[in-house]
């Protein structure tokens, strides 16, 4: 399991990633982060990437305050892209 953060359009988004392959991924629920998932990154299954983001302002990753399901919804997008090695 490994932490990546990479700063995007003023925001900084923060993921867990373990395993390569298809990827999975998994939210946190409110007031949480990604390391609710650290078990799970433990067994990740062969074949599969598993990807944990922290939410904006939760946990590492910080910016403006999320004004909708499409901000979270595009900052868990960018993370996945920059997980999969694609630029955000």
């Amino acid at each position: 399991m490994t932490r990546h953060t990479v700063e995007i359009g003023g925001s900084r988004l923060s993921w867990l990633q373990s395993g390569q392959g298809h990827p999975l991924v998994l939210l946190h629920g409110f007031p949480l982060h990604a390391e609710m998932w650290q078990e799970l990154h433990a067994t990740t299954p062969h074949g599969w990437q598993l990807v944990t983001p922290d939410l904006r302002n939760f946990g590492l990753s910080s910016g403006r305050p999320a004004l909708s399901m499409d901000d979270h919804a595009d900052d868990v997008l960018a993370a996945v892209q920059a997980a999969r090695g694609k630029a955000p």
